[in-house]
């Protein structure tokens, strides 16, 4: 039988492939070697030797293309690996950028529910306040009406007759209401007699005094003496049983108008 050459075709490592995978590049360049065997070498092989030689050719290529498929891999890694580092590297300023703008954020919420809870309770005492307002609004109208509803009762009769009777008579008590009752209107701590005959020499003076005195503008000094007085005689002008009743109570009038005037002013 004549014998005839075989030409085996694979790709072993070239120059070109290691530069390759010094270059880190997954294309690798190969080149096609041919392997001659001798005629002779052909001639005295078996055919089961020839199966094994392109076993082990094969083995070869194999062998070669797993440890190329593994050094690129490698080569993928440290890639990635140097990559990955560079990104960390950069990215670490804005994870610090971001943290720090966190920690602010929460910051700011915190000092912002502080905030809201202090408005809220300045609210509620601006309400309180404000009710506090109204419910003395209700109470000094209340004093007003109860003022002019006094006054009513206080008639230029009335007036003359307590004039005549401070000009005939000197009575401890009318004497201590009348001087009591001007000294408020002339935001005094005391009234002289004659003090007292100015303002009820006319009605219609006395009259225009009661109603244009301003409680607000009363000192305190005046109204804490005033208000001891008005305690100490008010029995003589509202008791039957006092001895002085008879005499007092015809002008209770007066007295109940200080009295009124003294607690208008505590809400004034």
């Amino acid at each position: 039988m004549e014998l005839y050459s075989h030409r085996y075709a694979f790709k072993p490592r070239s120059d070109d492939y290691l530069r390759g995978i010094n270059l880190g590049n997954p294309t690798l360049l190969t080149s096609s070697i041919e392997i001659k065997v001798d005629n002779s070498k052909l001639h005295t092989m078996s055919k089961q030797e020839l199966i094994d030689f392109m076993i082990r050719k094969g083995n070869d290529r194999k062998k070669d293309q797993q440890e190329s498929a593994k050094i690129l891999t490698q080569d993928s890694q440290n890639n990635l690996q140097s990559m990955i580092a560079s990104l960390t590297k950069r990215l670490q300023p804005k994870q610090e950028k971001f943290e720090t703008i966190e920690k602010l954020r929460k910051n700011f919420e915190i000092e912002l529910s502080g905030l809201d809870m202090a408005l809220q309770a300045q609210k509620g005492k601006v309400q309180k306040r404000e009710d506090q307002r109204k419910q003395s609004d209700i109470l000094i109208k209340k004093q007003q009406d109860q003022l002019r509803q006094i006054r009513k009762e206080i008639t230029p009769k009335l007036v003359k007759e307590l004039y005549s009777f401070l000009e005939t008579f000197n009575h401890p008590k009318i004497n201590v209401m009348t001087e009591t009752l001007v000294s408020l209107l002339r935001n005094q701590e005391e009234s002289k007699s004659g003090d007292v005959k100015v303002y009820l020499m006319k009605y219609e003076g006395l009259i225009y005094k009661m109603d244009t005195v301003e409680p607000a503008k009363i000192r305190d000094c005046v109204l804490t003496k005033h208000l001891d007085t008005v305690k100490t005689i008010t029995k003589s002008f509202v008791d039957s049983s006092s001895e002085d009743y008879k005499v007092c109570s015809k002008f209770a009038p007066f007295l109940a108008w200080a009295s009124q005037f003294l607690i208008y002013c505590r809400y004034a």
